[in-house]
């Protein structure tokens, strides 16, 4: 197995945000290289700082849910704050996923059982960046 990923990350170390968004999933899924999501994450959030939809929208996928390792242990954690702007900011370029899982969040905002919110502010901003986004779509 390779310790980098082929030539996608030469074009990724010089910007380009589709090869960064490849290199991301490469190590995501562990493919040609040991996977490693705090890698595969740093990837994608440069590509989505560029605003590649994709990274976007894995990103929220990657901070609803976190990263764990075969092991059980928690490498990227949840971030349910991060993971609506995320989706919102996907959402608003027109990824339809990204709206799908949008909609479901704010859908079950109310449902503690489903989403742990660290502090009360953080359901505050949830929704506040919800209702934005929402309002921004229907326009």
């Amino acid at each position: 197995m390779s310790s980098r990923p082929f030539v996608s990350e030469h074009f990724a170390d010089h910007g380009d945000p589709t090869a960064q968004y490849n290199v991301g999933l490469i190590y995501d899924l562990g493919r040609s290289v040991p996977q490693d999501y705090e890698r595969a994450k740093e990837w994608y959030v440069m590509a989505a700082d560029q605003g590649h939809v994709d990274a976007q929208a894995r990103l929220g996928v990657t901070c609803r849910d976190g990263m764990f390792s075969a092991e059980g242990d928690e490498v990227v954690p949840q971030d349910y704050v991060a993971a609506v702007d995320w989706f919102g900011r996907a959402a608003l370029q027109g990824h339809a996923d990204a709206q799908f899982w949008l909609g479901n969040m704010y859908h079950y905002l109310g449902d503690t059982t489903r989403f742990r919110f660290t502090r009360a502010t953080d359901l505050n901003e949830v929704r506040r960046i919800c209702r934005t986004s929402y309002e921004t779509l229907v326009r």
